[in-house]
């Protein structure tokens, strides 16, 4: 009589057990990145040069940097286009502490992580801001800037550009009046590797196909 008492109490521990392992496997793979797979979340993002996708593997603080989808997509294009290591490598060298060799500038991201449940490491990206600086004679306050990557015209002011910018390539065209009534416009872009040192930019106003870096 007791064994048959005890078959039952068994079964009802095993299924718990069951149920629990498998309710944290299905957390684990819901809630935690593992670095493998953020790596191979970043050499996707890079061979589909899907922006969105890529940032999405950052820290809010670094999705809310000053137009973090617009550096997003460009990083993701240029890694792309002009990797000097095949796109499927990217994503590891990424997670490994590396830069991507190949555009004009290496742009840098950092490896981090964070406990899950006090238990799981989940691994993320992090960003550095850019603080860019125009530098001209003009007053920058009446400068009128739109950004112009990808064929947007996204409105933007000098002091945007001083709170610090997601590491990225930015075209943008600037319309700016001068003392005398006239107003000079002329393209540019800039890139910025993410870092929080400041970055001085000097805007010549030649013609509007001029662009400063």
């Amino acid at each position: 009589m007791d064994a048959m008492k005890k078959g039952p109490k068994i079964l009802i521990a095993i299924i718990v057990l069951v149920v629990f392992v498998t309710g944290i496997v299905g957390i684990k793979n819901q809630f935690i990145i593992s670095k493998d797979q953020l790596a191979a979340n970043i050499t996707k993002a890079t061979q589909n040069e899907d922006g969105d996708l890529f940032l999405k593997q950052f820290d809010k603080d670094s999705q809310n940097l000053g137009f973090a989808k617009i550096g997003a997509q460009s990083v993701v294009e240029q890694w792309h286009n002009h990797a000097s290591v095949p796109t499927a490598e990217v994503g590891k060298r990424i997670t490994d502490g590396h830069t991507i060799a190949g555009p004009s500038v290496k742009y840098k991201f950092y490896v981090e992580s964070k406990k899950v449940f006090g238990l799981f490491d989940s691994y993320y990206l992090a960003a550095k801001p850019t603080s860019v600086h125009f530098m001209t004679t003009d007053d920058t306050a009446k400068m009128r800037i739109n950004i112009t990557n990808g064929g947007k015209h996204i409105k933007a002011t000098a002091q945007d550009f001083r709170n610090g910018l997601f590491p990225g390539k930015y075209s943008f065209h600037v319309d700016s009046p001068t003392e005398d009534g006239r107003n000079q416009s002329g393209d540019f872009y800039v890139a910025v590797a993410g870092s929080e040192n400041r970055f001085d930019m000097v805007l010549y106003f030649i013609d509007s196909d001029s662009e400063g870096e």
